[in-house]
């Protein structure tokens, strides 16, 4: 593979979530050029007033973690500028990115910081997640910085001392952790609330008296996957590792013990996923597929649930998902329409349900399987009445098999469910050209001029009485929204990432 340059980095950043190794190596050792493009990427963003997309987008993620790995403290104040968005802002970030990842940068840079991080995690007009995500960053000072062990304690013993700030149930979690990650010095204090904790005899979601107990008893989690409920910020999934000098941490995974038996699963997996975007020789295409359908297949005897398959793609850090939704249509291309039929039927199981089913029917529909289709489309309409693209690719399924008036009206019923212009461009795209393969010119321009009206009137719309200083109103992307480039995919599992 050749290096990439500059710009080839820079459109990276902007445009992908996962980063190669080679990649990454390459923008660390360019810091004088990338350090002050970086740092203007996210300072850009912590400036915003107002978030038209996301709050932190896929080049400022990037941006926190290269400028952490580069000892840049100005990231600190800058990602705690982002993290002031509103809750509804920070849903793109998800719970698990924010406690799972967001604590690194707190956690390398935040000493300096203290006061200001007390600050924010005691403003309750800021998302309870993103405060979690930097309470635990302070948690896992002191494996980055031993001279911030003191501190870390007096903060966290400050913390228990404000319950207006958080829910008793996640002072317990932060207790849990202060054990998992070596805070003796805390048992005293952690047992006392504990027993004043289990005087309510609440049944609490995130941890109990007993686990604040537990935990202690168990002291010190060396290999730092607690692996409990409550192990919600993911200090102990990670700080060890990230604690090693870069070129000591390697590629050393962290594996599951549900996994710990498939490691030669997970290297097939990883490396398929991997290189699915190079090109390939057409003499080894069929084969190449059906081994991939075969490791598929294999794979979901493995992982049965969403949240294992999230866990392996964290795990290789590959979409998995994208690879699986793709492949049925690749099998069916090349003639193995019953192998891609039961690829969509087993993974629809596991993951993106809506995505292999409408897939499915689509696959049979162009294969000629009419009775199959029509019990499929049958399935998913059942499943999926309101999924906007469920019903796009039921349209597409009519067609294929030429039934268009169906296929029409799957189209128009999926028109009238839209909401977001990226939706309705799906349908038109699809729509217009039916139609105007039929001849029905008249048709196409009025949809085209009703189209034109909605848009223009949207734009406009009514004078702007947003009050000065607020916040306007924009619609955001949801996690389980479909992503707005037209894949079909959620969010979460496309852009999103």
């Amino acid at each position: 593979m050749f290096p990439l340059n500059r710009e080839q980095l820079c459109e990276t950043l902007r445009s992908r979530w996962y980063l190669t190794t080679e990649a990454i190596d390459a923008i660390l050792s360019d810091r004088d050029f990338f350090q002050p493009y970086l740092r203007e990427a996210l300072a850009s963003r912590a400036r915003l007033a107002d978030v038209p997309e996301s709050p932190i987008d896929v080049t400022d993620c990037h941006a926190i973690f290269l400028l952490t790995e580069m000892g840049d403290p100005a990231v600190i104040p800058d990602l705690l500028g982002c993290l002031k968005m509103s809750e509804k802002d920070l849903r793109l970030l998800y719970g698990d990115s924010l406690t799972e990842h967001l604590w690194l940068p707190f956690a390398k840079l935040g000493y300096s910081y203290l006061e200001k991080l007390w600050e924010f995690v005691t403003d309750g007009s800021i998302d309870l997640l993103a405060r979690h995500a930097a309470v635990a960053g302070v948690v896992a000072m002191q494996h980055f910085q031993p001279e911030s062990r003191a501190a870390t304690i007096g903060f966290v013993d400050r913390l228990l001392g404000r319950p207006d700030v958080f829910p008793i149930d996640h002072l317990a979690g932060i207790l849990c952790d202060c054990a998992d990650s070596g805070l003796t010095e805390l048992e005293p204090v952690a047992l006392r609330f504990a027993e004043k904790m289990a005087i309510d005899e609440e049944d609490y979601p995130m941890a109990t008296a007993d686990d604040v107990r537990r935990a202690f008893r168990e002291g010190f989690r060396k290999d730092f996957i607690s692996g409990r409920p409550h192990d919600v910020y993911g200090v102990n999934k990670q700080w060890q590792r990230w604690a090693e000098p870069q070129e000591a941490r390697g590629s050393e995974r962290l594996i599951p013990d549900w996994l710990a038996k498939h490691e030669e699963l997970i290297e097939r997996v990883d490396k398929v996923v991997s290189s699915r975007y190079q090109e390939k020789s057409s003499q080894d295409s069929i084969g190449a597929l059906r081994e991939q359908f075969e490791l598929a297949d294999r794979l979901s005897n493995v992982v049965t649930t969403e949240d294992e398959l999230e866990q392996l793609e964290d795990l290789i850090g590959e979409d998995i998902t994208s690879w699986l939704l793709d492949l049925p249509f690749e099998l069916a291309r090349f003639g193995m329409v019953q192998e891609a039929a039961k690829l969509g039927q087993t993974w629809a199981k596991v993951t993106e349900r809506a995505n292999f089913l409408g897939d499915r029917a689509v696959i049979l529909a162009e294969a000629g399987w009419r009775d199959e289709v029509h019990q499929q489309i049958e399935e998913a309409l059942h499943e999926f009445p309101d999924d906007v693209w469920v019903r796009i690719k039921i349209g597409d399924a009519h067609r294929a098999l030429g039934e268009m008036e169906m296929a029409e009206r799957s189209y128009r019923d999926a028109l009238k469910q839209t909401v977001k212009d990226y939706d309705r461009d799906g349908v038109l795209e699809r729509l217009i050209p039916m139609l105007e393969n039929l001849g029905r010119e008249d048709e196409v321009r009025a949809l085209k001029a009703d189209e034109e009206s909605r848009r223009a009137e949207k734009s406009t719309g009514p004078a702007d009485e947003t009050p000065a200083g607020a916040r306007p109103a924009s619609p955001k992307i949801g996690r389980n929204d479909l992503c707005p480039c037209g894949s079909g995919k959620k969010y979460k599992k496309c852009h999103g990432l």
